[in-house]
């Protein structure tokens, strides 16, 4: 009874998430970083906050949500290296949600972990898969995006370079709302 009211619990979140990130994508938003020279998007404050709390099943209601977004605005085959990298990278948030909710008792610890979370969120998930997925399997549009530009490292390192702003507001935004919740909270 408890457990069910628990996932009935996360199932609205991760909705209310998942409609969250599926509005940042649909309405366009962007946050200005740096007067107009960076913007960042905060779909994926929503994705990963939602996917800590709401485990393995709300990861995916977010990523299907903020997906649909993304399928009505880029071209196809982008939009689908953008859903397989963000899944992929929800799951991992929400996997990695269970080790760092055990350390409860130890801020510092949990705050060293979600840091590790959120870079390896962007940089093996996010950047890495949907360069992947790009290259191997939609290479034109790929190419037609970035220049005709075909060395595989060179575009990762691009991207990378571009999202450290957006990095570090992610880290910095989800960390505030993470340590200002009860420590009940803050374990999946």
């Amino acid at each position: 009874m408890i457990r069910e009211k628990i996932a009935k619990q996360k199932i609205i979140i991760a909705l209310l998430f998942g409609t969250a990130a599926f509005l940042v994508i649909f309405l366009k938003i962007h946050i200005n970083i740096f007067g107009n020279q960076v913007t960042m998007d905060p779909g994926e404050i929503f994705i990963t906050l939602g996917a800590f709390f709401t485990g393995i099943p709300g990861a995916v209601v977010i990523t299907v949500f903020r997906s649909v977004g993304s399928f009505l605005h880029l071209q196809p085959g982008i939009a689908a290296a953008s859903f397989t990298a963000h899944l992929a990278g929800a799951l991992f948030i929400a996997l990695s949600g269970r080790i760092i909710g055990k350390c409860r008792e130890h801020p510092f610890y949990q705050f060293l972990l979600w840091a590790g979370a959120v870079v390896i969120y962007y940089y093996a998930f996010l950047i890495l898969i949907f360069n992947v997925v790009n290259f191997f399997f939609v290479r034109t549009v790929y190419l037609q995006n970035f220049g005709g530009e075909t060395h595989f490292w060179k575009i990762y390192t691009a991207i990378g370079i571009s999202v450290i702003s957006e990095v570090i507001y992610t880290f910095f935004f989800t960390t505030a709302v993470f340590f200002l919740l009860p420590k009940r909270y803050r374990g999946a």
